[in-house]
């Protein structure tokens, strides 16, 4: 791919916050031209969307001169925002509708040529290509927060300045300015398809599920993926919805069995055995959540639900880590795995709709589903993610936890705020990781800065909730859990043991904290691992 003749314009990149509102103006106007044989120029590239139009309909129309709408557009039949993996994050038009709060916000980036890069004047108040970003500015440059990566050259984000370049690392590539198009999709292929080319083809308009056509196809928006087995042990999706998303319920255990960590990963159709340490070096291996035997009294099999997205033409394989993490695999450790690819009776009972994981008396529910993620998981699939990731998310966040027990140990958990997905802590808010994960000082550091509004206790076999609690969107919290002790005890020496999310911070490496479900965390309270079972605590996070 010739990324200089692709790109050949190399506009730079400009983020501005979008009310749902906006955001449904700006796609109603990228569709607005669109209509039998004709493809104008305005016509959209998204990404972390997926939308259907109908071009029949009445197309939105701005002022030039005033960038007032003059007529408003229907032609956006269904919209909905996307995780990063593909799952579903909001619904923002449902069968023409706005839906939801119009004022809630979404963070977006876009080319300085549509967001405008002169100042408006008494002849144009719109963007290139007539988007309407420059209004959305004036009418509240706070809201907006427009920021140019590249720097300005006149106050186009209305803050009584020329703002100059971000001082942005460069990447890996050095061929185009750093926050141009060309670097960003260059730095994009490489971090993703450094290993694996990306080699998916383009699709003609019938099969495209980002972008719905609906004079040439159905609207697949809210249809859930289709679901077909055409290997032995191996996945596969079908149809054109939007949402390849499918939700993972545990509905039976084995009580006598370890705790085992179930992973999702991608087939590349080789033929060779599956290296589940490069599959999850490269993302192209997932955790689902870890299957723990001995429940608690009152965490049921509604509790750990896990809901992931995958791009429309992968090939999924399974695997179980027998009483082990995928953070083990990823540190070198030595753990029995079992693949589906080789174990073929791992899945079963496929039908369009979903299957079955079944393994040594653990059985899994896979069902396709268009129904919301829960808001927290964007970092959950990764290595060392059992942390709440509210980084998209502004304002205060709304917090609910249940709490379930089966230890002896009366122990504590507790959050804390990180800088960073490696966990770095930055006390004085400077912007400078103060300690990390490892380093002297770090526990103390956390737990003296933790969220003092969320300290957490249940009795044993009991439930416990502390709702209405509150944490700050645009960070990443992670949990943490002392011994038998309170937060005071700790930091005054009467306890010593406290453990964390991130392995550096545990004594030899150890995990005591694993995820079983989105935004459900079970711990393990003793020292070393203890006996494995991390059913000692077991958190529940609802967010809203």
């Amino acid at each position: 791919l010739d990324l200089e003749n692709s790109l050949r314009f190399n506009n730079s990149l400009t983020l501005i916050t979008l009310t749902a509102q906006q955001l449904r103006w700006v796609i109603e106007h990228s569709v607005a031209l669109t209509s039998a044989g004709v493809t104008p120029g305005r016509f959209p590239q998204v990404g972390g969307i997926s939308f259907s139009f109908d071009p029949t309909k009445t197309a939105i129309a701005f002022d030039m001169v005033t960038g007032a709408i003059t007529r408003e557009g229907n032609r956006v039949q269904n919209l909905v925002v996307l995780n990063e993996d593909g799952s579903l994050l909001d619904i923002v038009v449902k069968d023409g509708v706005l839906v939801g709060d119009a004022n809630r916000t979404f963070r977006t980036v876009t080319l300085n040529f549509l967001a405008g890069t002169t100042a408006q004047t008494g002849a144009n108040a719109l963007g290139g290509d007539r988007y309407p970003f420059p209004v959305f500015v004036k009418e509240n440059a706070g809201r907006a927060n427009r920021v140019d990566l590249r720097g300005e050259t006149v106050d186009v984000n209305l803050n009584g300045q020329i703002d100059a370049a971000l001082a942005i690392p460069a990447g890996k590539f050095t061929f185009a300015a750093t926050g141009s198009e060309q670097d960003a999709l260059a730095e994009f292929l490489g971090d993703r398809f450094n290993t694996v080319p990306f080699n998916t083809a383009d699709v003609k308009p019938l099969q495209d599920t980002r972008v719905q056509n609906l004079s040439v196809r159905q609207d697949g928006v809210f249809t859930a993926t289709g679901i077909t087995q055409n290997t032995p042990g191996v996945i596969e999706f079908t149809g054109g919805s939007g949402i390849t998303q499918i939700v993972f319920n545990i509905t039976n255990v084995n009580i006598n069995s370890t705790v085992n960590e179930l992973v999702v990963f991608e087939v590349d159709g080789s033929g060779s055995a599956p290296n589940l340490k490069s599959l999850l070096e490269t993302n192209r291996g997932r955790v689902i959540s870890s299957l723990v035997s001995n429940r608690p009294s009152g965490f049921g099999f509604d509790d750990d639900s896990r809901t992931l997205g995958f791009a429309p033409n992968v090939k999924l394989g399974f695997a179980v880590i027998k009483n082990g993490t995928a953070d083990d695999i990823l540190l070198g450790r030595s753990r029995e795995i079992v693949f589906s690819t080789t174990n073929t009776t791992l899945i079963s009972n496929v039908t369009t709709s979903g299957f079955k994981i079944d393994f040594e008396g653990f059985v899994i529910d896979a069902i396709a589903s268009t129904s919301p993620k829960s808001l927290g998981g964007g970092l959950q699939d990764n290595k060392q993610g059992e942390v709440l990731d509210l980084r998209s998310l502004s304002g205060n966040v709304s917090v609910n936890f249940t709490l379930n027990r089966e230890a002896a140990f009366n122990n504590f958990v507790g959050f804390y705020r990180v800088a960073n997905v490696d966990g770095g802590i930055d006390v004085n808010s400077d912007g400078v990781i103060d300690f990390t994960p490892g380093q002297s000082g770090y526990a103390r550091a956390a737990i003296e800065n933790r969220i003092q509004s969320i300290d957490l206790t249940v009795a044993n076999q009991g439930t416990a909730t502390f709702d209405n609690r509150t944490l700050a969107g645009g960070s990443i919290f992670a949990p943490f859990i002392i011994s038998n002790g309170t937060a005071a005890q700790f930091l005054s020496g009467q306890v010593s043991q406290a453990y964390f999310a991130y392995l550096g911070a545990n004594p030899n490496n150890v995990d005591h904290i694993r995820l079983l479900g989105d935004n459900i965390f079970g711990f393990e309270d003793l020292p070393g691992g203890g006996d494995f079972d991390y059913n000692d605590i077991i958190v529940n996070v609802k967010l809203s």
